[in-house]
């Protein structure tokens, strides 16, 4: 399941994002992200895990959209929030299939879009970190 929605204006994704994540982690090699996610570029992702708190300490862009995503009941999904200047893009992606909240993080961490990722594939949802 991807959904993408823009805060600033109405956009919508198909699973293209999830697609193109598909492709990268097969192969069990770092990557980083896709450059664009719903047909825009990015510079900045947060994310958002189940039973997070609201974000502190970000860009006030990621605090409105945060505002509109049911994190702190919603377990069987995460959120990457893709922001470029004041416009964030928000894909909801099952755990299921990718799980980037395996790993606690500080809430408020942002990653640029040159992070590496390693992927953990098992017998069911990828696993997938941030390379520090």
């Amino acid at each position: 399941m991807i959904v993408a929605s823009g805060a600033l204006s109405g956009c919508s994704a198909s699973d293209s994002f999830e697609g193109e994540l598909k492709d990268l982690v097969w192969n069990g090699r770092t990557f980083e992200l896709p450059a664009d996610v719903a047909g825009r570029s990015w510079q900045e992702l947060l994310i958002l895990c189940p039973y997070d708190g609201p974000p502190e300490d970000v860009h006030a862009a990621f605090i409105d959209a945060a505002t509109r995503v049911d994190f702190e009941t919603a377990d069987h999904s995460q959120w990457l929030l893709f922001r470029k200047d004041a416009h964030v893009t928000t894909v909801a992606i099952l755990r299921t299939e990718f799980e980037f909240c395996s790993t606690p993080q500080r809430t408020g961490s942002t990653y640029a879009p040159a992070q590496r990722w390693q992927p953990n594939p098992s017998d069911g949802a990828v696993t997938v970190t941030p390379v520090r």
